[in-house]
Formats: structure tokens, sequence, C-alpha cells
């Protein structure tokens, strides 16, 4: 019987082609790195591939031969990566092996290959999701039993069925039952390739389920798929040669290929970028069309880039936190010091447990000094352990952005009165976090990264900010008041901030906005805490425009030059965030085109109660905050724009 599958009209996007495979190169699944690069696992070939897609003329390296085909591949830590090997139909070959990119170096430090568990019932695993990252569990999919494994990859490991259901099962071994499994908003989604329907099932937070098997799509051909911001689906077809895209509302549309796209033939996988210059591009890999030729002839493998407009992936991936630590070792005395461990510790673990992927850089990058004093005790080495291992090996800061991550945090110790206060590199990081609308953490002597740190009109980034840090009166208790190189307090106080510190030795939190600080060794989980939980919040932040509110046209005219494009440029990813976090107030944002073709004007649409009201997201969206990327920004009621206007419709914008 003819396979059914409607994917919509044609509403194709631009694809290009990244990198081009030989012929019988079945690309099978894909993960990007939160740097950009992307692993790629290669089904008939048990390989996982490494390449730059940033690069010209990139080129695959391997990076491990598996003893099984491999499939699914998912990021359960930063850059620690699981990936699914098993092959079909020979029970007692299936396993789930860690790739360790923590340390990685293309040219000097190879990845970590570690078999984690083996599945000795599987017969066919296909794709994976991350179902609970703080415990390290994925859900392994078996396309013949018609099963989620739940696989528990840090110690101790564990392997058991989450779910099976014969609707999941397959009919013909040559065409997968259940494939492609994603975790999102309270829900595991899955596509049954076999009989073209896609299910899900409702989760609670610890990632059991809380429901029955809901089917959701049929007549959809879909392999693997992702979200984005909006909340769409994009599927890939394989057998169809397409990307697919299916909006909340259900409606369907091609987005890339068709049934003859040479191009596209044999779509497998598709995830979105996770750099500045990448998060709207939707990277997808093919084979060449090797389970169905295009004219009986097949095509070479490709990843493919696809570009899908202002939207962005909807992060299937946890919030992401620099974390900045000194590199500095010796006070003037001669006495030892360093990051104040408990200050960097607590904090880590505490983020962690959030869920938060947390990255440790510092000036000259390496193994972060400890001050001798700190040293933890034996239960202490024991709760952490992770912390004092990340801190082992740091990035120098001249290899990170503030558009890699979601939020910024300072730890304290002495050492960050001597580097981090002056530190060039750090005060540039720190000004795009602000420009970017990024919470910015600190604690007890982190905040002289803060200090000195002048924004782009000159004003220090502190003035008129509540704050505190360690208090001039613990410095001089502690007994170190005259090795430090300037009065913190007094310095955050001279530049504009208004100083809070109740009391001494005790526990103390200050917000204010997206700054948060904490004042002394005793606030460090409490600093953390307050600060991870404002992230998160402000990540995902989601509201309902009043009753009462109306439509008002922002026209922004673009400003000509080469600053100009470098700030926009620059500030792309946090444009893009912006509009996804404040999807309830912008009706719509993009670009208007001249007659040139070329952008001269950006247009958002947005919901509120007055024009001021309308003008105040100016003052917080990324490209207009920055002062630089236009020349001329105009407000208007929408039914000055449209007087007969009911709702916004797309067309009469553009």
């Amino acid at each position: 019987m003819a396979r059914v599958h409607d994917e919509g009209a044609s509403d194709l996007h631009k694809v290009s082609t990244v990198c081009e495979f030989p012929l019988n190169y079945f690309l099978e699944n894909l993960a990007v790195r939160r740097t950009g690069e992307i692993l790629i696992t290669v089904h008939n070939r048990s390989e996982v591939l490494y390449l730059d897609p940033h690069q010209a003329n990139p080129k695959p390296t391997v990076l491990h031969t598996f003893p099984a085909s491999v499939a699914g591949i998912v990021e359960v830590e930063a850059d620690v990566f699981y990936v699914s090997a098993c092959n079909i139909g020979q029970k007692g070959s299936a396993a789930i092996f860690k790739i360790d990119l923590t340390r990685f170096s293309l040219e000097s430090s190879p990845a970590v290959i570690t078999k984690v568990v083996d599945l000795p019932d599987a017969i066919f695993l296909n794709g994976s999701a991350v179902l609970n990252r703080k415990e390290g569990i994925i859900l392994a999919a078996d396309s013949i039993l018609g099963a989620l494994f739940e696989v528990r990859v840090k110690s101790p490991t564990s392997v058991k069925t989450w779910i099976q259901d014969a609707r999941f099962t397959t009919t013909n071994q040559m065409i997968p039952g259940i494939n492609g499994v994603k975790v999102h908003r309270g829900w595991v989604y899955v596509s049954v390739t076999d009989s073209t329907k896609m299910f899900r099932v409702a989760i609670n937070g610890a990632g059991a389920a809380t429901g029955r098997i809901e089917q959701l799509y049929e007549h959809l051909n879909i392999d693997d798929f992702t979200f984005d911001s909006e909340g769409s689906l994009y599927g890939t077809t394989h057998l169809f040669h397409s990307v697919a895209k299916v909006r909340r509302n259900g409606t369907r549309s091609c987005v890339a290929g068709g049934p003859a796209s040479k191009e596209c033939a044999g779509t497998t996988a598709c995830a979105f970028g996770r750099s500045a210059s990448d998060r709207t591009t939707l990277y997808t890999t093919t084979t060449g069309g090797m389970s169905n030729p295009i004219d009986g002839k097949l095509e070479p493998a490709r990843l493919l880039r696809i570009d899908v407009g202002h939207t962005e992936a909807l992060d299937q991936h946890p919030a992401s936190v620099l974390f900045v630590a000194t590199s500095h070792n010796q006070l003037p005395n001669g006495a030892k010091t360093g990051v104040w461990l408990e200050e960097a510790a607590e904090p880590y673990e505490a983020l962690a447990a959030q869920g938060i992927e947390i990255t440790v850089a510092s000036p000259k990058g390496s193994a972060v000094p400890i001050d001798p004093r700190s040293a933890p005790n034996e239960l202490q080495s024991k709760i952490w352990s992770n912390s004092i291992e990340a801190l082992k090996a740091s990035l120098p800061l001249s290899a990170v952005s503030a558009s890699q991550f979601d939020g910024i945090f300072l730890p304290g110790g002495h050492g960050p009165m001597f580097d981090l206060a002056t530190n060039t590199t750090l005060a540039a990081l720190l000004r795009a976090f602000h420009t970017q609308k990024k919470p910015i953490g600190s604690v007890c002597h982190g905040p002289a990264g803060l200090a000195n740190v002048k924004l782009e009109n000159g004003q220090y980034l502190v003035a008129g900010k509540e704050i505190t840090c360690y208090s001039w009166e613990e410095e001089v208790l502690a007994g170190l008041d005259a090795d430090v190189p300037f009065n913190l307090q007094d310095t955050l106080t001279q530049h504009g901030a208004h100083y809070l510190a109740p009391s001494i030795r005790v526990s103390h939190v200050v917000a204010d906005g997206l700054l948060v600080t904490g004042q002394n060794p005793a606030s460090s989980k409490a600093t953390a805490t307050a600060f991870g939980t404002l992230l998160n919040t402000y990540r995902t932040n989601t509201h309902a425009p009043s009753a009462t509110s109306s439509k008002f046209q922002l026209r922004c005219l673009i400003a000509s030059g080469a600053a100009a494009d470098e700030s926009r440029l620059a500030l792309r990813s946090a444009h893009y965030s912006f509009l996804a976090k404040n999807a309830w107030r912008v009706v719509f944002g993009g670009p208007v085109i001249g007659a040139s073709g070329v952008p001269e004007a950006m247009l958002m649409v947005v919901e509120a109660e007055s024009a001021e009201a309308a003008r105040q997201v100016l003052d917080e969206e990324p490209y207009t905050a920055s002062g630089k990327v236009f020349s001329e920004i105009q407000v208007r009621a929408w039914r000055q724009v449209l007087p007969d206007a009911i709702e916004y419709q797309y067309a009469e914008i553009k």
C-alpha cells in the first residue's frame, strides 16, 4: 500500500550545502556544540564525525569509530555527549557511549570515549533525548520493539523500559517504527515513521509519564525533528526528501526540498545552530537518498544549512552561564591566594542543581588557583567534587563571547582584586552581557570585576545599581586590608553604586534588575540560587497582553557604515532571543527590504497600552538599546499605519 504523506504547501527557504560526503554515507543524526561545531553520526560506518560549519569548505574529522552502528546523539552536560550504538537485529550489540569534549582540541587533545552501559534487550536503537538532565537520564528509542528505554548515564548507571506500545512498532524492518524523540515543554514527543504518525506523552518535572499516549498527527512521514521558539515543529521526511514544518495550530508546509529534490535527498535529522551567527539556521543531514534514490540514482550525502528566518531554536539545551574566576595566585605579602573555593564551589553546585550548564573561564585559562586558606575538608571535597574538577581546566577569556551564554557569574577570593578588576577582555564581555540584557551575578570580591567597567555611554556599569560585596569592615577583620590594591566598597560607591551591607559575616544578597550580588562567603549559595532563578525565569519569560492594549508600529531606519553593520552582527543572537522572549507583545518583527534588495529598516509591531509603553520596548531591544544600529526611530499607532486594519496580516506589512 502506498505511503500517505501530507506536508502541506511549499514555503521554501534558502538551502545551501555546508559539506558533501562520498556516496553511501548514511548520515543519521547530529548534535551542535555550544561553540558551533557539529557532531554527526554515520550509521553504516559506525562513525561520529566532527566539523566546523563556520569554516570555508569544512572538512569532517572522524572522532571515533564504534563497535556497532551509531544513531542518536544528545548532550547531557556541557560538551559531554552520549551516542546510541546497535547493530540492527543483533541482540547484545546495543550500548550507550560517552563522548567527552570538555578538554578536546582537534590538534592536540582527542575526545575521551567510554562505554557507559549495555542495553541487552535492544534490537534497533534509533533517536534519543535528554529526559532529566540533572539526574543524567536519557531516552533511547528502539524502532523494532516500539519502546523507549530510560537510561541513567551517570553513576550508578541503569536501564529500564520507560514506555512500550504496539503503535510504536514497525511492520517492515526496512522502515523504523518509533524513530525521533524529543522532550519539549512538559511532553515527550515521538515520530513513528512506519505508520506516518506522531505521538506525545505528558511528563512531570522529574521525567515520569503522567498521562496517556496521545496521537498528535497522521500522514506525516517524520524521521527526526526539533522545535523552534514559536513551538513549531521542523521534521525531516527522509523518504520524501524534504523538511516539513508544522505550526502549533497544525498548519503544515514544506520549507526545504521535495520529492524530486536532489540536494535534500534522504533528509534524516535537523538541529538549530547555537552560535551568534547561526541561531536561525536549521542544520540538516541527508543520506543522498540511500533508502529511496531519486530517479534510481544516489546523490552525495550532505550537511545542509536552511535559513528559516527570524525564529530560532526553542532551547532543547539548558540555560548556560559563563563562570569567570581569577588567575592571580599571590598577595603582595607573598601569601598564596586565588579564588575562595566556597565562593566558586557553592555557586557552581547551586547553578548545576537548577539544570544550568556552566563553563569556567579565567584571564589566563588552565587551572584556576585556589586560596589555600579555603581548602576543603573531606566532606566538602565530596560535595564539591564537580566544581573542583571544573576549576582545573578553565578556558582563557579570549576564547569566549557573550553570545554563547545566557548569563555571567564572577566568584570571589582576593585574586579578582588584582586581575579581574583591570582586565579589559572581561570588561568588554561584561559590556556585551549588559547590552544583550543578560543577567550578571557575583559574590564577595567578585564585584571587583564589575567595579571599573564603563559602558559605551561613558557611565560605569554599576552606576545607580544597588549592590553589595565584601565590606571594608570584613576586610579589616580578616587582617588583609593592607594587602589588597584598593577598597572595593568605596570604589563601587565612588562609581555610582548604592552599596548595601546591613551586617557582617552573615548571608546577604542584593538583586537589582539583572544584577545579583552577594556580600561574603556565607552568601555564596544564596547568591547563586537567586541568580539561577533570575536566569531561568528571564530566559523563558512569557506573558499575556493586556485586554486594553493596542498595536503600535516601531519602524527603525538602519544606519549606514561599518560600525552599524558590526553592531548588528554582534547583537543578532540577542535580538532574536528578545523576539522569542517577548512573543506575547511583539506581534511581528522583521526587516523591510528596499528596492536594491538590502534591508533598510527593522519593523516591529508591538502590543502596548500607550505609545510611551511601546517606546519602552526600544529600551530593552538589543539593536535599539545599543544606539548604533539605527539612525531614526518612529513609533506610530497601528491604525495610523493601516486605518482599516482589524488584525495584523503579514502581507500588509511586507
